[in-house]
């Protein structure tokens, strides 16, 4: 990426919010930029459809436009280019609705007003590279074929280039490690193909619950994990509590021959203070068991 130009799909019809990326970029050293500016949704997925999804790299996208407005500009976007990595430009008055696209399968957002050269490359650069590592992971297929989550050799494939990533980009990461309550018991209760039915249940809720973003496995048995990239607001315990609040809505269908009980307990990555994923994953289990 250091030495090949990154395509840049920049969809704005601001002038002055353009015409500050533009001046924002040139401050960028180490990298050069081909930047497609598409002022409206339609001229995007026009634009989208003629060259094709290999020649974008990354798409900045303003969710208030002249012809489309909220969650459905990136809704209508991320259907077209699920396969680019897609950051939000938006004000802070649209946050909320930025945070539902990153929950969606955005990168991050950008608040204008916010944003120099180094938050700008830094997220552009980011949004790119882990993109390429989940492709590269997805093409090994190490996917666990019950549940659809990473096994735990793709979760520590992928996991150790994500803390290469956030050591250069100096980021903090977090590890959610989530076992099922009582997994034994509805073994001997109800059998193993019900036992099944919970640990693919297990993994629909993480799904519902996490943003596509963030990476899930399925390590074995009971254990899970989610690995999600920090941003500067805390995460982490909201989405614990997130976590909680679907396991209820799952427990609450009728019918139900059990109810549910996950446990989860949360560890940080912090660049300053490195270690290694079996570390991370060593203390998690700890802490489970204390």
């Amino acid at each position: 990426m250091e030495n090949n130009p990154i395509k840049m799909l920049i969809v704005e019809d601001d002038p002055e919010c353009i015409n500050k990326i533009h001046n924002l970029l040139s401050e960028v050293k180490g990298n050069t930029f081909e930047i497609q500016i598409c002022k409206t949704l339609s001229d995007c997925i026009n634009y989208l459809t003629k060259v094709g999804k290999k020649d974008v790299d990354v798409i900045l996208l303003d969710l208030i436009l002249s012809d489309s407005s909220g969650f459905d500009t990136f809704s209508k976007v991320y259907s077209e280019a699920s396969s680019i990595p897609i950051l939000i430009l938006t004000t802070p008055e649209n946050e909320q609705i930025a945070l539902k696209s990153i929950d969606s399968g955005a990168q991050d957002y950008l608040i204008k007003n916010q944003i120099d050269s180094n938050i700008l490359i830094r997220a552009i650069r980011y949004a790119i590279e882990r993109h390429r590592l989940l492709v590269e992971l997805h093409n090994l297929s190490i996917v666990d074929e019950l549940t659809n989550l990473y096994t735990e050799r793709g979760f520590i494939t992928l996991s150790q280039q994500m803390i290469k990533l956030v050591n250069r980009m100096d980021i903090s990461m977090f590890m959610l490690y989530i076992t099922i309550d009582d997994l034994d018991k509805i073994n001997n209760e109800f059998g193993y193909c019900e036992g099944n039915i919970t640990m693919k249940e297990t993994a629909d809720i993480l799904k519902e619950t996490f943003r596509e973003s963030d990476v899930m496995a399925h390590l074995g048995g009971k254990e899970y994990v989610v690995l999600g990239v920090e941003n500067p607001r805390p995460r982490a315990e909201i989405l614990i509590n997130r976590l909680n609040y679907t396991v209820q809505t799952h427990n609450n269908k009728p019918d139900r021959k059990y109810k549910l009980s996950l446990n989860a307990v949360m560890v940080r990555y912090e660049p300053k203070n490195p270690r290694t994923i079996n570390d991370m994953l060593e203390e998690a289990r700890k802490l489970t068991k204390s």
